[in-house]
């Protein structure tokens, strides 16, 4: 890590990692985001980097344009780009732009939005089915969750429901018939019938911690090592 070095008072703000497969040359990636922070005068700096399993090393890759709003956040993973919400500016309390680091071409993008007919709100993002989410938060009284369905094609958003905020949430994954989504809430999990009676129904979970995170496990036949063994 390298602190930047020009002449005033920095601190590493947070350090933050997205994880991938990198379908282009078939190898797995991390990356690595650090931001500082200068107190004096809000001003900030970044340094990026990325390992290769295939190759076993990191490099420095171009430090990230944005200032990231949530920290700590990993990012969502969607159609090979790691996602966030960023501002361009530390100090501004706009939540509005989402930022895409594409791990086989390793650059940047701003993801296009819809069209928000209110945009007084904080926003997230999440993967739901493999497609990118926005998770919008209107003042503490009303939920709006948008699905893409074609990556990068701002016409195919769509909004998949809205609800009164149930605390901290995070989309996990659509039930086998599509008509739930299961749901992360407050460190707890439930089921949210979004076709039906929009009712939120508990998951207990025998032995299960009191703190935990639910993640989606991909079955593969495809080894961590990639081709390293083969001859």
């Amino acid at each position: 890590m390298e602190f930047p070095n020009d002449g005033g008072l920095v601190f590493c703000q947070s350090v933050i990692y997205g994880f991938g497969y990198d379908e282009t040359s078939d190898d797995y990636k991390v990356m690595r985001l650090v931001q500082f922070f200068a107190g004096e005068d809000d001003s900030w700096r970044s340094e990026v980097k990325v390992y290769s399993l295939k190759n076993d090393s990191w490099k420095r890759v171009p430090d990230c344009p944005y200032y990231l709003c949530y920290k700590p956040s990993y990012g969502m993973l969607a159609s090979g780009a790691l996602h966030w919400v960023v501002n361009p500016k530390a100090e501004s309390d706009t939540t509005n732009l989402i930022l895409a680091f594409d791990i086989g071409v390793e650059e940047y993008r701003l993801v296009p939005q819809p069209d928000f007919s209110d945009k007084n709100f904080h926003m997230n993002v999440g993967v739901l089915g493999g497609c990118l989410t926005i998770l919008c938060i209107h003042n503490n009284f009303r939920l709006d969750v948008w699905v893409m369905k074609e990556y990068g094609v701002k016409e195919s958003w769509m909004k998949l429901y809205s609800v009164q905020p149930l605390g901290y949430i995070r989309l996990v994954a659509y039930s086998k018939s599509g008509e739930e989504v299961l749901l992360e809430k407050n460190k707890c999990l439930a089921w949210y019938d979004i076709k039906n009676s929009k009712r939120v129904k508990n998951v207990k979970i025998q032995g299960a911690p009191d703190w935990f995170e639910a993640s989606i496990c991909w079955g593969s036949l495809v080894p961590l090592g990639g081709n390293q063994g083969e001859e």
